[in-house]
């Protein structure tokens, strides 16, 4: 299994779109959320199960750059990769493809960090300490 890559795919659902028949711009942020959580469990990392023991993922920053709008029924897959900027943060880079015609449809960097829930401050947990992704 390559850990530095994942890829997850879906399709868009009528309910996800806005009064322009395309898919909202809050939508895409469920979409990329998703994604980071599949890609976190290639380390044995479970958000909810993290959260159950105090430690949460918190999303510092995101800078997203939308490039096509996606519609109904597209198909579509999101992929992850993550690079650690320091001892305790991490971006996760990402990018949607239409699955069709491998048009980009955004590219995204999240800055997150682990939080415990008992103390408010910046940790690591155990499971993402383990990554060796490369610094930046």
């Amino acid at each position: 299994m390559n850990t530095n890559y994942s890829v997850w795919h879906s399709e868009v659902r009528n309910y996800e779109l806005d009064y322009q028949r395309i898919v909202n711009n809050a939508v895409y942020f469920n979409y990329l959320d998703y994604a980071r959580a599949i890609y976190l469990k290639q380390f044995n990392f479970d958000d909810v199960k993290a959260a159950e023991s105090a430690i949460n993922i918190v999303l510092i920053d995101t800078h997203i750059r939308y490039i096509k709008s996606l519609i109904s029924g597209d198909k579509f897959y999101v992929d992850t990769k993550l690079v650690r900027t320091s001892k305790l943060k991490f971006v996760f880079k990402q990018k949607i493809i239409l699955d069709s015609s491998e048009e980009l449809i955004l590219e995204a960097d999240s800055i997150a960090c682990c939080v415990d829930a008992r103390t408010g401050k910046v940790c690591l947990s155990d499971e993402l300490a383990k990554i060796e992704i490369k610094l930046i």
